[in-house]
């Protein structure tokens, strides 16, 4: 770290006003490299700073006139390179940069900082839209994500059983248990960090679960494994294994899921998808509605694991209608979500209400089935907001109960 650092006398100069609950920062500064500027903070004043073991312990917040710098818990070389209102609280000293990167000790304007939340451990279970919300409010510094890399997984039981895996307490059976696995390789390296989680963050997309047997099978997995593997070998395979999927499992059609199936059988003969694994998936894998009540009881054995307090459920359908509405194969997925969270005593989001207010340009990329940076980073500061609305503040420590609605 830089050496040569101001400390202040921390008198607050009239000239300048200081927002209620702030503290002064203002010069001397100690000019670093790049956009880096950097002074000590006394720790009785400013709280526990980062550490190499902790990066995420401080709960300074900057500000430059008022309105919030960030992000917070940047690496220094962030900072320095590329500044923009980065910055970091490390071993009592504050290394930042204005917004617009210039001289904070001659742009005229106030720097103050005040204690805000501690960064929020959070782990976030569900599919492509909730990998990419945490990611977004990692990178962020507004979360201290957990799970990164652990794969995919649309509805409670999905999850359940991805955790359990991530956990070491699950292994699934040779042949089809491939199709249990959301991922080639789920990075059990990552259990140590699920320890004092603070916030679950739960995505439903879906309440049919693919079984075979009482194995419970990863959607994410059939569909990349299997189906899009089938579109590899012409329009009339792939149009078969849509069928069996959709209309026999999905939407839990027997009598279209078993003359599906028969004919998607004779149609892989002789392909190199005709294998023991594929042949018992297309015989014997079955869609079943997951109630209310199973979802409850699986999201609550997720949180049981994790020891996470928190909880927030999120409705995430893939596409939409203009009005923000799901358009799914699920019939009431919206309305059972919604009552999964008020069994729960959990807050509630509907990413739909995001696309009805922004339109579906704003949510949905061209081909229909990937989602926008912006939207993916709307849904994690929304789930966080709901969040913090409904439980309080954090406790100065993870791993308590929360404060209500647990």
């Amino acid at each position: 770290m830089p050496k040569g650092l101001v400390f202040d006398n921390w008198g607050a100069k009239e000239s300048q006003p200081i927002p209620e609950g702030h503290r002064p920062l203002h010069p001397p500064f100690a000019r670093q490299q790049g956009h880096c500027f950097a002074i000590g903070v006394p720790g009785l004043l400013a709280g526990p700073s980062d550490t190499a073991a902790d990066k995420r312990r401080s709960r300074l917040q900057l500000y430059e006139d008022g309105r919030p710098l960030g992000p917070r818990h940047s690496i220094y070389e962030d900072v320095v390179e590329h500044g923009g209102g980065r910055y970091n609280h490390f071993d009592s000293v504050v290394n930042f940069s204005a917004s617009d990167n210039s001289d904070p000790a001659r742009n005229g304007r106030a720097y103050t900082y005040r204690l805000v939340e501690r960064t929020p451990k959070v782990l976030g279970v569900g599919g492509c839209h909730m990998n990419g919300a945490v990611r977004h409010l990692h990178n962020r510094r507004v979360i201290d994500v957990k799970g990164v890399g652990m794969g995919v997984a649309y509805s409670p039981l999905e999850g359940l059983r991805l955790v359990e895996r991530l956990l070491g307490l699950r292994s699934e059976p040779e042949g089809i248990g491939r199709y249990a696995i959301a991922t080639e390789a789920v990075d059990y390296a990552l259990a140590p960090e699920l320890d004092a989680l603070d916030i679950l963050m739960l995505e439903v997309t879906a309440h049919t679960d693919v079984l075979v047997g009482d194995l419970c099978l990863n959607r994410c997995a059939i569909i990349t494994d299997f189906l899009n593997v089938a579109l590899e070998h012409g329009d009339d395979l792939h149009g078969l294994a849509m069928q069996w999927y959709s209309n026999g499992l999905l939407k839990r059609n027997e009598e279209a899921r078993a003359a599906a199936a028969a004919a998607l059988l004779e149609a892989l003969k002789g392909s190199d998808l005709d294998t023991e694994v594929n042949r018992q998936l297309v015989s014997e894998a079955r869609g079943v509605r997951e109630t209310v009540d199973e979802m409850a009881a699986n999201t609550l054995a997720i949180q049981k694991l994790l020891g996470a307090p928190r909880l927030v459920v999120i409705y995430g359908p893939n596409v939409f209608f203009p009005d923000g509405r799901g358009m799914s194969w699920h019939s009431n997925l919206e309305a059972d979500t919604r009552d999964l969270a008020a069994r729960l005593k959990a807050p509630f989001v509907n990413i739909g209400e995001l696309v009805r207010d922004k339109g579906v340009g704003y949510a949905v990329v061209e081909d229909m089935v990937h989602h926008t940076e912006p939207f993916m980073g709307d849904i994690g500061t929304a789930a966080l907001a709901a969040t913090f609305a409904h439980y309080g503040p954090l406790p100065p420590s993870s791993g308590q109960p929360a404060s209500k609605g647990s």
